[in-house]
């Protein structure tokens, strides 16, 4: 599934490198980690999206290339109910595409 067919759709996007954290709002909300192409690699919540983009940057296994491939950009949408919008994106995505993202396969509260 790609970015662009999300709603809502994220209002903020930045390259997923350190140099771009300061881009990041200190704010409760949803974010999508994908492929410079759009492709959905990961969704998650966060309750201060610049300290969880800077601690998936810290995490392998969120840089590491998969399958749909390699996360290059870092999405996000400053929401009150981040639990609510990331269970819906995911639901989105596993309509979409029978599968959660490739990187939400472990720990997901959305069940398959």
């Amino acid at each position: 599934m790609n970015i662009r067919e999300l709603q809502p759709v994220p209002h903020g996007a930045t390259s997923f490198l350190v140099r771009c954290a300061g881009s990041v709002p200190h704010m409760p909300g949803a974010y999508v980690l994908t492929t410079m192409s759009g492709a959905m690699l990961y969704v998650g919540l966060a309750s201060k999206l610049g300290v969880r983009f800077l601690q998936h940057l810290e995490d392998p296994s969120k840089r590491a290339n998969t399958v749909d491939g390699r996360a290059a950009m870092f999405h996000w949408l400053v929401w009150e109910e981040p639990a609510k919008l990331e269970r819906a994106w995911l639901n989105a995505h596993l309509c979409a595409e029978a599968r959660l993202p490739i990187l939400n396969r472990n720990n997901s509260p959305v069940s398959t």
